[in-house]
């Protein structure tokens, strides 16, 4: 089982890793942009996952690497998240607006990526 990581841990973020979280995915950090939040979101998510306020260090965790933040934040998530070594690494997007086209900095690291956005509503 791969390591998940949720990037930008809000509503979607949360339902969505305690939804995988249940179904056997091994959720290990959340982030957002407060410890305060990130640690209400990470009480939610069966495993006790890892609480950050630091995209980077929460995402140095993962294999997989869902990003649940707005739109208008992913390219500079992308940007700052590719740093880390992401080669073989699945990285995913939940915006139903933007193709994965926005993520070309991580695959460019090696990463897989893809733009997932989930068709019910939260």
């Amino acid at each position: 089982m791969k390591n998940v990581v949720i990037l930008g841990a809000g509503k979607l973020g949360t339902t969505l890793g305690r939804a995988l979280a249940e179904t056997g995915f091994r959720i290990k950090a959340v982030s957002c942009r407060s410890s305060a939040s990130a640690e209400k979101s990470a009480s939610l998510i069966p495993g006790s996952p890892q609480a950050f306020s630091n995209n980077r260090d929460a995402a140095a965790l993962g294999q997989w690497i869902v990003l649940t933040t707005p739109d208008d934040q992913i390219a500079d998530l992308a940007r700052e998240i590719s740093a880390l070594q992401l080669k073989n690494h699945l990285v995913f997007h939940c915006s139903g607006l933007l193709s994965a086209d926005i993520l070309s900095p991580l695959q460019k690291k090696g990463a897989w990526t893809a733009s997932l956005h989930p068709v019910q509503t939260f």
